[in-house]
């Protein structure tokens, strides 16, 4: 039970917010739908079906990216009531610009009454301006520039004590103010990678190198001063990077294999591998935490057979195996932690499932979407509600 109302009032385990006055629905069955589902717009995500929105959640209202019919790009956004799915408002951006998520201010974001958002711009050279960080007010949609970049793309950013990193086009960037910022230091990079910059033992760790030479690595730097501490080759591309604790989890696309691995680096020796998983194919980022380490995979070799997708549960210190879930023809594309150790999860066929995290035993399902119209968003939890977008721009609150 949260004890804020979806305004973010504090009322503890009060039936009625002292403030605004809304009042604790009824308690119904986990996984059950609050709301929805509602047509918020035309499309969620995409085009490709590996592109994914990020809604935000602040002062009651979610706000989710949209993509207008024949763009390529997210180019409007929609404010959701938390309490009731009511559509609030809608808000285009000019043609070229994109933001593809939002998110409450990571350095307060229990008590964060706005959402910050990194816009890319991706008009031509001579017409762009580059990408930026922005403040939008969640009740009316409005925003304001609160840090223009020269580089076209950025990620949102991960926050450590006032300092904000984030990854652009160009370099990784520490930034440091609270009403204004300015650039602590940067670093450049070779390549592009949307994934957000992982910070880790007063470490900032990002993936880096040129694809085409199969030249690629992992580099760190010291969170305060932006030195390199160290640098490690990798056997083929990045797909996706994370840490729990003092390890680091990345999956590889080694082409030389032809297959695809899981690495765990020890931050006390970076340079070797501590443990590694092989598998045909993985499905979904990692989700790390520094005891365990949720994966989805390919099991059985033979594609009629009820494990060839599988959830693997591991020790994140030693790599070893605790549970093992077939996952009988649903491919899993996102994961989250619930904090009652709960695993939510979301599958290309439209639905959403949570797990014990203990055992992998299933908990609930619901259907939030379907094969031909599937869950868009990341996974995001706000007032013990999961907010569930699909590609055909539906939004549902189980």
């Amino acid at each position: 039970m949260s004890i804020f109302c979806p305004s973010h009032h504090l009322m503890l385990t009060a039936e009625r917010c002292p403030v605004c006055g809304w009042t604790r629905p009824p308690a119904a069955a986990a996984g059950t739908p609050v709301w929805g589902p509602i047509e918020v717009g035309p499309n969620i995500g995409g085009p490709g079906r590996d592109t994914y929105a990020r809604p935000g959640v602040a002062a009651g209202v979610v706000v989710v990216p949209l993509r207008p019919e024949n763009s390529e790009t997210m180019s409007e956004l929609a404010g959701i009531c938390l309490a009731d799915g009511r559509v609030l408002w809608r808000k285009p951006l000019d043609a070229g610009l994109s933001i593809p998520g939002l998110m409450a201010d990571p350095r307060e974001p229990r008590t964060s009454p706005r959402l910050l958002a990194a816009r890319r711009d991706q008009r031509t050279y001579l017409d762009a301006e580059g990408g930026a960080l922005f403040w939008l007010d969640p009740n009316t949609g409005e925003i304001s520039r609160y840090w223009q970049s020269d580089e076209a793309e950025l990620t949102l950013p991960v926050a450590a004590d006032n300092l904000l990193v984030l990854r652009g086009s160009k370099s990784l960037t520490v930034l440091e103010g609270q009403d204004q910022l300015k650039i602590k230091w940067q670093a450049p990079l070779i390549s592009w990678r949307a994934e957000l910059p992982v910070l880790v033992n007063s470490l900032v760790v990002v993936s880096d190198g040129s694809v085409m030479h199969d030249a690629m690595y992992i580099q760190a730097f010291d969170l305060s001063s932006g030195e390199k501490s160290w640098q490690v080759p990798l056997p083929g591309r990045p797909l996706a990077l994370d840490a729990g604790g003092s390890m680091l989890l990345l999956r590889v696309d080694d082409r030389t294999r032809r297959q695809a691995r899981l690495l765990a680096h020890n931050l006390k020796d970076p340079a070797n591998v501590a443990w590694e998983i092989t598998s045909k194919r993985f499905y979904a980022s990692p989700l790390v935490t520094p005891e365990v380490s949720y994966l989805v995979m390919r099991g059985n070799p033979i594609e009629t057979e009820p494990d060839y997708y599988t959830l693997l549960a591991v020790e994140t210190q030693s790599g070893e195996t605790l549970w093992r879930t077939p996952l009988e023809g649903r491919r899993l594309r996102k994961l989250t932690m619930h904090p009652g150790n709960i695993l939510l999860t979301s599958s290309d066929d439209g639905r959403i499932c949570a797990w014990n995290g203990q055992n992998g035993s299933l908990l609930w399902e619901q259907l939030a979407g379907s094969a031909d119209n599937p869950p868009q968003t990341e996974m995001v939890l706000a007032n013990d509600l999961l907010l569930v977008g699909t590609y055909f721009g539906q939004m549902s609150a189980l």
